[in-house]
């Protein structure tokens, strides 16, 4: 849940900056962030959903995420056509961000600990404790 809320920072924070080496230092931050939320993304849903929903969770998950994708650009084209201003789209993409790593928090820890307590390494393999691989 850090990733998301600290690439939303870094977006709002690239509004603030004139100087080169300003957003030099924010997109850096911002990469940094953005990459390390894909490697948690899959955890985090196997976690929230289980084993039995993930597959189609996942998918949805990047149904949705390609929607985001597709319409923020235009999106933010249009608000620099009302505004004659980029400033409002970063504001924008990192306010969306933010809330939607502010959305995760209940999600969290609404959770069963006796949920998240079975889960362990083989399970998260589609394995079941004591059974082989059939390879």
């Amino acid at each position: 849940m850090i990733f998301p809320f600290e690439t939303g920072l870094s977006t709002l924070g690239m509004a603030f900056w004139n100087s080169v080496a300003g957003l030099f230092i924010c997109s850096c931050i911002f990469g940094f962030f953005c990459a390390s939320f894909g490697p948690t993304c899959c955890e985090t849903l196997f976690i929230i959903v289980g084993q039995k929903h993930f597959n189609i969770s996942y998918g949805l998950e990047m149904l949705l995420m390609g929607l985001g994708w597709t319409v923020g650009a235009p999106a933010a084209g249009f608000m620099y056509d009302l505004t004659q201003y980029y400033g409002n789209s970063f504001y924008l993409g990192g306010a969306m961000t933010i809330f939607g790593s502010l959305i995760m928090i209940p999600a969290k820890y609404s959770l069963k600990k006796e949920h998240v307590r079975n889960l362990d390494e083989t399970q998260m393999n589609g394995f079941e404790r004591g059974t082989e691989a059939n390879c």
